[in-house]
């Protein structure tokens, strides 16, 4: 948030219709933060993304480092934890991972549980 570029994002934001009390939140900067990292966009859910079929079965995200992720306890955690996995992940998109991490909670985070695509192997079926 002290950089010059996130404040004439957010300005430029407000101009564009972003309501103020939006702007004003501190997810903002996490948001611009994190999407400053990313490559590549397509359509994909974030957990679809992270989780999409490759032609060895392994995820782009582990299961291990998705779990790590779910398990951020602030927003510093949580930036560090999505800025690690965005390069893997595979179309993701960028609206979709907008409106998720601005809005992060539990439900959320619930939501991307049930959406990631868990390997079927012995080692998951139980969890």
């Amino acid at each position: 948030m002290q950089v010059p570029g996130f404040h004439a994002l957010r300005h430029r934001l407000i101009e564009q219709g972003l309501p103020k009390r939006d702007a004003d939140d501190p997810r903002l900067a996490l948001i611009v933060g994190v999407i400053s990292h990313l490559k590549q966009v397509g359509d994909n859910g974030p957990p679809e993304a992270m989780s999409s079929e490759t032609r060895d079965d392994k995820a782009p995200v582990s299961p291990l480092r998705f779990r790590q992720l779910l398990e951020a306890r602030d927003d510093d955690e949580l930036f560090q934890r999505v800025r690690r996995v965005l390069p893997l992940a595979r179309g993701i998109s960028l609206e979709k991972l907008c409106e998720d991490l601005f809005g992060w909670n539990d439900s959320i985070r619930k939501g991307w549980v049930y959406r990631y695509r868990w390997p079927q192997s012995s080692n998951n079926k139980s969890n």
